[in-house]
């Protein structure tokens, strides 16, 4: 009997690094979310310590439009990003400045 696997990846459709205004890293555990029209579209929450981030998706998932990209570091800062214009397919790079404390 054969067995047959298959591995589907998605596209990585945002990327780029949250930091704090004074240029720090943000910490293990921030999440970073996509909206879109109001819309959850992705999230991603961070995994390392250098503040890079990676949203991944389908292609159709992530059409061609204007995001807003929120950060929040669980721990009493945030930030955000409007407008981001994103063309389906490509690579849509933008870092997040955590800058509002909550």
């Amino acid at each position: 009997m054969k067995m047959v696997v298959y591995c589907f990846f998605s596209n990585v459709q945002f990327e780029g690094t949250v930091k704090y205004t004074i240029g720090n890293p943000a910490p293990f555990g921030t999440i970073v979310k996509v909206f879109l029209n109001g819309s959850l579209r992705g999230q991603k929450t961070l995994d390392g310590t250098d503040g890079h981030y990676a949203i991944r998706g389908d292609d159709e998932n992530f059409p061609t439009g204007s995001y807003r990209l929120e950060a929040d570091d669980q721990i009493g800062t945030f930030g955000e990003v409007n407008n981001v214009s994103h063309t389906q397919a490509p690579i849509t790079e933008q870092d997040i400045v955590l800058n509002n404390a909550y």
